[in-house]
């Protein structure tokens, strides 16, 4: 029993002596190791009069002021700032608003260049073609001429070789005088064959009138140019003027 008396003696005056330090009032040491920065902490809370602010009161200015801004995060800009792209819009666009007149003004001399450099190139080409039209106009003018003498001059071979047929049929009557005339009309067939004959206007001498006619009609065929277009231009119908001098067409 005394052996377990012991340790338990001890142990209950272990718990009474943790017991008594809880109830013992201690002093507030701790507490009066803080209260500057408490009277600190007060001091930006409370106005003072200008008389009783002490030495650890002058330094509250401080508190209040930003801290200064590390080297990783920017200042924030005024309010000035957010509106400075409308401030900085007038200038910004001036620039802008140049250069799209410089390039409206560059795009129209492009357009006006290009329109000259088309105007230039129809010009050209109406005188080309003006240039040609003329020279192609001369080439027929001198091609039609050259077939109008040909043309002429087959005519008059053939109107020749009609009158030379004629007078070898034709018999001059006894009572031909100089001065009479007389005019006969004939027609012929493309293949030269005498149709018809009359006479126009006659020499008032019969005899005269029907020795014109009967040598036409005894000639019966003349030769004719194959080109219809001068047949029926010039030998289709005709006349021929009979004299007693000599015989025309």
């Amino acid at each position: 029993m005394k052996s377990l008396m012991l340790p338990t003696a001890l142990a209950l005056g272990f718990h009474g002596l943790i017991l008594s330090l809880f109830l013992i009032d201690w002093p507030e040491e701790a507490s009066s190791q803080v209260r500057p920065e408490l009277l600190f902490v007060s001091a930006s809370l409370v106005k003072k009069s200008a008389p009783e602010v002490d030495a650890a009161q002058k330094v509250e200015p401080k508190s209040p002021k930003t801290p200064l801004p590390s080297a990783s995060k920017k200042t924030p800009q005024p309010k000035q700032a957010a509106d400075a792209p409308q401030t900085k819009a007038p200038v910004n666009t001036a620039p802008q608003i140049k250069d799209r007149d410089s390039a409206a003004d560059s795009e129209k001399v492009n357009a006006q260049k290009r329109l000259d450099a088309e105007q230039r190139e129809k010009e050209v080409a109406a005188a080309e073609l003006a240039d040609r039209l003329a020279s192609l106009e001369e080439a027929v003018t001198d091609e039609i001429g050259r077939e109008a003498v040909t043309n002429d001059e087959k005519i008059m071979a053939y109107i020749g070789q009609i009158q030379r047929d004629i007078i070898n049929k034709w018999s001059r009557p006894p009572s031909a005088r100089n001065g009479m005339q007389a005019i006969l009309r004939v027609r012929l067939v493309p293949t030269g064959e005498v149709v018809d004959v009359v006479v126009a206007t006659g020499s008032r001498n019969d005899a005269f009138d029907r020795s014109a006619l009967l040598a036409v009609r005894r000639a019966e065929r003349f030769e004719v140019p194959t080109d219809t277009r001068l047949f029926e231009q010039h030998f289709r119908s005709f006349t021929v003027l009979f004299r007693p001098e000599d015989l025309r067409l």
